[in-house]
């Protein structure tokens, strides 16, 4: 029950500090994507957003307060970093002709070096966030493992895996008309969350669909 309750605080957090962040506009009426540099926009402002609302359900005391510093931080620079490396892999991909594209052995090192990269960022936001999680009480302690999900991986804690209308999962993962569900102009897809792979990681093939 507690749990239930702290996600649906988690999950109003998350709404209102996300509603002054406005989506890209579809490029027309057939509601093409938004260009990557909209893309880019937006999630660095909904990953900030995730980060502003993991602070504030935390209830930081003023001694706290001075540790959230270097947690933040860390948490931005992963985000930057996510971000500039699904860049990277979106950009190759473009420049790639149909036969180029990596065979088995070259999509496995990829992954590889992917989950490397993924698990140093990692060591680098436990070990930013160490110090602060001491500090917290056994309550806020609880609040950050839940609400640490709206930032690690924004896919698996917006709802979006759970229940949907027929009670067998996927639900519909709408935010309100226009907002990132079936009907909004986000409809294909979340932005990923600072240690979120999603899937334009590593681990996606040459097919992978862009953002």
């Amino acid at each position: 029950m507690n749990r239930t309750i702290i996600a649906a605080t988690a999950a109003a957090l998350l709404a209102g500090v996300t509603f002054g962040v406005a989506a890209p506009k579809p490029g027309g009426p057939d509601h093409s994507r938004p260009s990557a540099e909209q893309m880019a926009e937006f999630a660095g402002a909904m990953s900030d957003a995730r980060i502003a609302a993991l602070k504030a359900g935390l209830r930081l005391t003023a001694e706290q307060e001075k540790l959230w510093p270097a947690v933040g931080t860390a948490l931005q620079e992963a985000a930057k970093e996510r971000m500039e490396n699904r860049a990277e892999r979106r950009a190759e991909r473009a420049d790639r002709s149909k036969d180029e594209r990596p065979d088995m052995i070259e999509r496995l090192r990829a992954q590889a070096d992917g989950m490397v990269e993924r698990g140093q960022m990692m060591k680098k936001v436990a070990d930013a966030a160490a110090p602060l999680y001491d500090a917290l009480d056994e309550a806020q302690q609880r609040r950050f493992a839940i609400l640490f999900k709206q930032v690690e991986h924004p896919r698996m804690a917006d709802g979006r895996h759970g229940p949907g209308r027929d009670g067998k999962g996927h639900g519909p993962h709408r935010a309100g008309p226009g907002g990132y569900g079936h009907d909004g102009p986000m409809h294909h897809r979340m932005p990923p969350g600072p240690m979120d792979d999603g899937p334009d990681g590593p681990e996606a093939g040459p097919d992978a669909e862009p953002l």
